[in-house]
């Protein structure tokens, strides 16, 4: 999640330049939350795709068809939103 090394070195250089550069260090910064929201958003599907398999699991250890379904539905909907995502 961290920042590209190019932007790295930009942000860098920029600190020098002071309120000259305010404007372009915003940006950088305001496109690089972008990213890591992105990833966020990505670590948030997956995260979830780990309980739904996990409540798949434990519905089946416990013997309870009906929250078993309902568990492979949950995944069903997040491997969905993982296949938009790419």
């Amino acid at each position: 999640m961290g920042m590209g090394i190019e932007d790295m070195r930009t942000y860098q250089a920029n600190r020098a330049r002071g309120r000259a550069a305010a404007a372009e260090q915003r940006d950088l910064l305001l496109r690089h939350a972008e990213r890591v929201e992105a990833q966020i958003e990505t670590l948030r599907t997956h995260l979830d795709y780990l309980r739904d398999k996990a409540a798949v699991w434990d519905a089946r250890d416990r013997g309870d068809e009906l929250a078993e379904a309902a568990a492979w539905e949950r995944v069903r909907i997040v491997v969905e939103r993982m296949e938009v995502a790419r």
